[in-house]
């Protein structure tokens, strides 16, 4: 136990020295706006108004989303904090911590491998693609919500090793939480079943399959697995159809014509393909992601038998090695709901989407590595050095990334230097440029947006606006003539609509320029 508990309180320490810098950073253009320092509803901090507001069906126009919970946590933060960033920033830094202790605690619980489990939470601990769930604040419902996923697990590992309808229920309490933080715990059911294989030994004719301490009995069969995890099936659906109609009403899923169907199944196979890539070798981590430009179909279907490769030699190992194929499919499945089929947004990927899936490549790994390195080199003499370098590897990659969000300017800008054709990058950097009263400074980052993709509808209405300011009359005229035939209906229209009816005015009335 004295092990344990040094294990768990040292991890959680090197997560939060890794991470502290993060308390003087600010906060970035990118929803930190929308979830923080310009939303009325949190701006009170924690109120009964707030509170009727975060489980209302008006808070899904704000993001897309229905979480009440991170909404909730967001006005604790506004509660104690005010808008000073440190605060809300130190508070992800610290659950990302609790996160770390909760993993190691349930995969030593479940195998009752206390190394191998701290080396795995401490890959989740320190790898850079986690670097954008902890380092912006908005993205505050990734930590949250898996939280109550870790926490969900935990319960669960209890409820097997004393059944009871208390703990079920806990179990069950703990994943509702997670899902109105976040609906990304929808595939934590299936994970419940492959743990349920390796390493909790339950399937019928598993015995002797994981590791696990038998303290857990098996099911009585099939049919007793399955009911038990109905509950959380239908849940999960209730929360599914809930998502798909707050993406919907916030405006945030992209019609077919936009991203066809065929399209997204390409991009789905080179996503995954990208995510074990920069779970190996992380780098040119960016916090926007463009659609790929397909010349050809080589690179997706070298992706596809990549996937089918690594998915056989599971297959094979099943018996001898279940942790393969577990860890396998806990990556495919986790990264399911954000893989793109239902597109949201227009980011092909995200580092932010690999927060949970990361942990069965990392199980892969780390109880693959033990099961093959030779007899003879199993000590901590050898173990030792190695599995150092590669935390100090990670630690320090993991630092310089979270150099790279101390703030807008320097995020975006490394953006769009490891990204190609990224207009989006070059558009947010405007906004933020525009919004500190930068516009000349602005200008070029919008011309960039829509030369590289000239259906940029906020880049032409900004070029207008900036126009204005240029006395510029009919580049004005044309650019909010190109914002208004490109998005008729958004939240720029209105604006847009009056101001080029006053302009055209001028111009037919001989008028030189808008500022004369």
């Amino acid at each position: 136990m004295r092990l344990k508990l040094g294990l768990l309180f040292s991890l959680m320490a090197v997560t939060l020295l890794a991470y502290w810098q993060c308390g003087s950073h600010d906060f970035i253009i990118l929803d930190d706006q929308l979830y923080v320092t310009q939303n009325p509803a949190i701006q009170g901090g924690l109120s009964w108004q707030g509170i009727c507001w975060a489980f209302s069906a008006r808070s899904m126009e704000t993001s897309g989303n229905w979480h009440p919970v991170t909404w909730l946590s967001h006005m604790v933060d506004l509660q104690l904090f005010g808008v000073n960033p440190a605060g809300h920033h130190l508070v992800n830094v610290v659950l990302h911590a609790l996160n770390v202790g909760l993993l190691f605690l349930v995969l030593s619980g479940m195998t009752g491998a206390l190394w191998l489990s701290a080396a795995v939470a401490a890959v989740f601990a320190l790898h850079p693609l986690h670097v954008e769930s902890v380092a912006w604040v908005a993205e505050r419902k990734d930590v949250l919500s898996i939280f109550f996923w870790m926490l969900t697990l935990l319960c669960y590992l209890r409820y097997q090793r004393r059944p009871g309808a208390l703990r079920y229920l806990a179990t069950l309490a703990a994943f509702v939480v997670g899902l109105m933080a976040k609906p990304m715990l929808v595939s934590l059911p299936v994970v419940l079943l492959l743990l349920d294989y390796w390493p909790l030994s339950r399937l019928p004719g598993s015995r002797g399959v994981g590791a696990a301490e038998r303290e857990i009995p098996v099911a009585r069969s099939w049919q007793a697995l399955f009911l038990e995890k109905v509950p959380f099936v239908g849940i999960t659906a209730a929360f599914c159809a809930l998502a798909i109609a707050a993406q919907h009403r916030g405006g945030y899923v992209p019609d077919l014509a936009t991203y066809p169907l065929k399209l997204r199944f390409y991009n789905a196979l080179l996503a995954y393909q990208e995510y074990l890539v920069q779970a190996f070798w992380p780098h040119d981590l960016a916090v926007y992601y463009p659609f790929p430009v397909l010349h050809s179909l080589a690179p997706v279907l070298g992706a596809f038998v990549l996937l089918a490769a690594v998915t056989l030699v599971a297959l094979y190992n099943l018996r001898r090695r279940p942790y393969l194929l577990v860890g396998w499919l806990w990556f495919l499945v986790t990264l399911v709901p954000v893989i793109g089929i239902v597109q949201v947004g227009h980011q092909s990927m995200a580092d932010r989407y690999m927060y949970v899936p990361l942990v069965g490549l990392a199980i892969m790994v780390v109880w693959g590595f033990a099961d093959l390195i030779p007899a003879g080199l199993r000590r901590p003499a050898v173990l030792a050095p190695v599995a150092a370098a590669v935390f100090i590897l990670l630690g320090v990659l993991t630092w310089r990334q979270l150099g790279y969000w101390q703030d807008s300017t320097t995020l975006l800008t490394r953006t769009f230097s490891v990204t190609d054709g990224n207009y989006y990058a070059h558009g947010l950097l405007g906004n933020y440029l525009f919004q500190q009263g930068k516009y000349r400074e602005a200008e070029p980052q919008y011309l960039e947006a829509v030369r590289i993709n000239p259906n940029y509808d906020v880049g032409h209405y900004k070029l207008g606006m900036i126009a204005i300011m240029n006395e510029d009359l009919e580049g004005a005229i044309r650019h909010l003539s190109l914002a208004l035939r490109l998005a008729p209906n958004s939240e720029n229209a209105p604006n847009a609509r009056i101001t080029l009816g006053r302009l055209m005015q001028l111009r037919d009335d001989g008028a030189k320029a808008p500022g004369q």
